[in-house]
């Protein structure tokens, strides 16, 4: 399972226990670095990006780096198996990953379903 938003959490779930995962700062963050190190460097991501060519511009280099630094550790873990994706940056990561499955909003549909089960609220 991936959140991805203000940071990129993996969660990685074996017979419906976690058993571990990690955190990377989401895209607006990593994106805010690299101006930081100099303002040529103030470069969109490239979400059209060939993950199977080396980059030949600053653009393509920076993109290639964060998306790559992201994918790759999903993609060791997950091997075949599906991912879930969640958050406001899923439909980014879903674009690299052919075994996603993403819903922005899952976290908090989930979440409002329990708050109605329980009556917390009333349904409108």
């Amino acid at each position: 399972m991936i959140d991805a938003g203000s940071a990129i959490t993996v969660d990685i779930m074996e017979n419906c226990k976690h058993i571990g995962g990690f955190i990377l700062p989401g895209l607006k963050y990593i994106k805010e670095i690299y101006p930081k190190i100099s303002p040529v460097l103030d470069c969109e991501i490239n979400l059209k990006l060939n993950l199977d060519k080396i980059p030949l511009n600053t653009q393509d280099a920076i993109s290639y780096a964060v998306i790559k630094s992201i994918i790759t550790p999903i993609k060791e873990l997950s091997k075949d198996k599906k991912v879930i994706i969640t958050g406001g940056d899923a439909k980014i990561l879903e674009m690299f990953l052919s075994n996603s499955i993403c819903n922005e909003h899952l976290i908090f549909d989930n979440m409002k379903g329990l708050i109605i089960d329980n009556n917390c609220i009333t349904k409108r």
